[in-house]
């Protein structure tokens, strides 16, 4: 996964992305702004690109991920990629888990530490956790 394409992502639909990956990132948006708004035409589309088992397993990607990114957002944790670069996304899921092809580094709570204190929310969650802060 190349940076380049990583960059298409926030703007996708004007973007060269392939049809079949704009139809995956367009369920990601689904299922994070309005999942109840999800018709039958959306899913017909999503089917001419996707086996079923494909739309579950992208489901239970994107379930996991989110719940993850809506945790680590309320901590103020930073998403890493494999470069160093910050491909959070504040707006939404970070980059990184709209491709699902990417590789990603979560900073730690002690390396978070070096950019300042951890806000005292995330330090009780974490030592409640059982981890140190």
């Amino acid at each position: 996964m190349t940076n380049e394409k990583i960059s298409k992502v926030r703007d996708y639909e004007r973007s060269d992305l392939s049809e079949r990956e704009k139809m995956a990132l367009r369920y990601t948006d689904a299922l994070k702004l309005d999942p109840q708004g999800v018709t039958e035409e959306f899913l017909e589309q999503l089917q001419s690109h996707f086996s079923d088992a494909q739309i579950c397993e992208m489901g239970y990607f994107m379930m996991a991920y989110g719940g993850a990114h809506n945790f680590l957002s309320s901590i103020k944790e930073r998403v890493i990629d494999d470069q160093g670069n910050d491909i959070s996304d504040t707006k939404g899921f970070p980059l990184v888990f709209f491709t699902m092809e990417a590789r990603s580094e979560v900073q730690s709570p002690e390396e978070a530490a070096v950019d300042g204190p951890l806000p005292e929310h995330a330090r009780r969650a974490l030592e409640a956790s059982g981890g140190s802060a």
